[in-house]
């Protein structure tokens, strides 16, 4: 079947098709030297997969990663993506809720003095925003609420925490409050500054559907991705633009380490999230079977 007849029988465009295919998600056969391509019944099948997984607002990173998984992570990454839709409904209603109570106060002050009548809301609803997803970047704003949202957000719970999560939750925030102010590498905080809010909230998808795939992988299913991370480390050009960004990293964990966030920030989000937790012991395992070591000059395997 050529990609013409492929398009029609999906709905999708050509250049839509042509787009996922240079995506990775899926490999259609090349025939006559290149010129055309050939799609099997398997083809068009993925294809109304990709259709009906993008007109359900998944992205093109979480399809890749549902067309790859076994059906049991299928369904779990299913339900994750449910929950998120419910949280953000759940956000949306508050803030709509908010909203018409401000509108309410303005127009009852006769459109007077707008900045009391925001006062006065906050004095109403103490709750805000919702209290997790969002809530690391909203409490931190600047370069290192960005960073916070990148590294942790994607292990925050959605569902209300038990005490003990609640507890480590205050204490968490307490602490960052009280860190002793760490001196980043300027390349690095312009980076975070530069990340619009839809970039942020796709790293963070993009590390949940990772993070997910970790954690619930067997001992044995960690051989594989130790040796596909060993290769990238062996393969990795010095020209790479990742690897210029080797000594910012490198600089922006050893000031993390001097104000103590290593030894406080981590241990709290196991507490927190379990996810996290089982996150960090799959990494633990992982590095026991790739013990990379980190320089100024990159990555290194022994």
């Amino acid at each position: 079947m050529l990609i013409g007849e492929a398009a029609a029988s999906t709905g999708l465009t050509k250049k839509a098709i042509r787009y996922y295919i240079e995506q990775g998600l899926l490999n259609p056969e090349t025939q006559s030297a290149g010129s055309w391509l050939n799609f099997t019944d398997g083809d068009v099948e993925t294809l109304a997969m990709i259709r009906e997984l993008r007109g359900l607002n998944l992205n093109v990173s979480e399809i890749r990663g549902l067309l790859d998984c076994p059906p049991s992570q299928l369904l779990l990454l299913l339900r994750q993506h449910l929950q998120r839709i419910s949280a953000e409904q759940d956000h949306l209603s508050e803030l709509q809720r908010r909203l018409g109570q401000l509108l309410e106060c303005c127009e009852t002050a006769g459109g007077g003095d707008i900045r009391n009548a925001i006062l006065a809301l906050g004095a109403r609803s103490k709750e805000g925003l919702p209290r997790f997803r969002d809530r690391l970047s909203s409490l931190f704003p600047g370069p290192f609420g960005t960073m916070l949202a990148c590294h942790f957000e994607a292990f925050l719970p959605e569902e209300p925490l038990s005490e003990e999560q609640e507890a480590a939750w205050e204490e968490l925030i307490r602490r960052l409050d009280e860190l002793e102010p760490a001196s980043y590498p300027e390349e690095l905080e312009r980076l975070y500054g530069m990340f619009s809010p839809e970039a942020v909230r796709e790293m963070i998808e993009q590390n949940r559907k990772s993070a997910l795939h970790l954690a619930h992988s067997g001992p044995e299913a960690l051989i594989p991705i130790a040796e596909r991370l060993r290769a990238a480390i062996q393969a990795s050009p010095s020209s790479s633009p990742l690897h210029g960004m080797i000594p910012w990293m490198n600089a922006s964990k050893q000031a993390l380490a001097r104000s103590g966030y290593y030894d406080i920030i981590p241990p709290l989000m196991r507490r927190i999230s379990p996810l996290y937790d089982q996150y960090m012991n799959r990494l633990e395992e992982l590095q026991r079977l790739v013990p990379v070591r980190a320089d100024h000059t990159g990555y290194h395997l022994p």
